[in-house]
């Protein structure tokens, strides 16, 4: 079921529960193949991760599989 709007309102929940928990960082990882759901979050704020230089918190996560993308949004 895409494009209903349930993919937003559960990020928004999710994002509104670290924000309120003094988070500062959702990394994420999606499948290159799925580019829909890459572009989703992209619409959503969050980058593509490809160095620990952009978000150093990232460094546990890098570098990532040829088939996935790690992506990243700060608050």
């Amino acid at each position: 079921m895409q494009n209903k709007g349930f993919g937003k309102t559960l990020l928004d929940f999710v994002e509104n529960l670290v924000f309120e928990k003094q988070g500062s960082l959702i990394l994420v990882k999606s499948l290159k193949m799925y580019e829909w759901v890459t572009n989703f979050y992209i619409k959503c704020g969050y980058k593509i991760i490809t160095s620990a230089d952009e978000i150093p918190e990232a460094k546990t996560y890098l570098p990532v599989e040829t088939w996935e993308y790690l992506l990243g949004k700060t608050f």
